[in-house]
Order: C-alpha cells, then structure tokens, then sequence
C-alpha cells in the first residue's frame, strides 16, 4: 500500500512538523537535513551567490549548530562583505567545532592583524601552521605580524619559511 505509516512513523513525522514550526525553519521539509541544505549552500558559495549561500548555511547551523564547514563558510562570506565582527565570530565557532580547521586559524589570523590585533594574530596563525606546517600564507601573516610587534628575528623566520614553501611549491 502507497502511503501506509506505523504509528511510530506518524508520530515522528508529526513531531517533526512541530519542531519545524517551533524552530522556525520556514517551510523547511522534514525529509531536508544539514547535511543537504549544507551542500545547496556550498553550490551557491562556489557560484558567487553569497547571499543565497549565507542564509543556507545560516539554515544549515539552526539544524546543525556546530558545523565547522558552515562556520567557515560563512565568515569567509562575512569576511568578503567587510563584516569583520561577525566572520571573528564565526571563524572562533569553526575552530570550537573542529580544533584542526587550520584555514580557519589563518582567517582569524589575518582578522587579527587588519585590526592589529598582534597578539590574537601570532596564536592564530602559530595554530594554523602548527596544523597545516606547509602554509605559506599563514607564515606570511605570521611573519607581518612580528614585524609590526617590533620583533624582526621571528619575523625573518617566518618570512623564510614562506619564501622557503613558495619555491618548494612553486607558488
């Protein structure tokens, strides 16, 4: 028979109607998961519909809260629109969500040092290339942020090293 449910499965289904009016996840169907509406975020991302994938990934984290890829996402979008409070925000809830999420750690690196913020600049990116030691960029932040501290020899260092994996990969 077509549409027979158990009672179990009615019940599910009329619960889950009423956490989606609860919630507020208008209209959302019950059958759609973080995990789709996640990748509809993603496609809309990579196709430059920044607002469309902003309040996709907005919609995943309601049903997902600590989901790294949509934390990141959206402060890279926060980030691109000069909405610099709210892509720290969302870099720190990626890196909460998943602690080895090392262009997250850049991201705030770089958050850091536009604010000069040299101290939270140097933790993130000494974290990002803790976890990611072939990062070129994040040694050049790093690198920047010394300097700008006054401490030319750490500088030098991390200028090296980014100069060092720049010719290694031919970047």
């Amino acid at each position: 028979m077509g549409n027979s449910f158990t009672m179990s499965e009615a019940m599910a289904r009329f619960f889950c109607w009423i956490a989606v009016l609860i919630i507020g996840l208008g209209g959302a169907s019950c059958r759609e998961n973080a995990a789709s509406i996640n990748k509809k975020a993603h496609k809309a991302f990579i196709s430059a519909r920044t607002e469309e994938a902003a309040r996709l990934y907005s919609k995943t984290l309601r049903l997902e809260p600590d989901n790294p890829q949509a934390h990141f996402y959206l402060g890279w979008i926060y980030r691109g629109q000069g909405k610099t409070e709210e892509a720290i925000s969302e870099f720190k809830k990626a890196v909460a969500a998943n602690p080895a999420h090392a262009l997250a750690y850049g991201n705030l690196g770089d958050l850091y040092l536009e604010k000069v913020m040299l101290v939270e600049a140097i933790d993130a990116y000494m974290r990002a290339v803790a976890i990611n030691p072939e990062s070129g960029n994040a040694y050049y932040g790093l690198g920047i942020a010394y300097e700008k501290q006054g401490d030319l020899t750490e500088a030098a260092k991390a200028f090296f090293e980014a100069g060092l994996l720049a010719v290694m990969t031919n970047n």
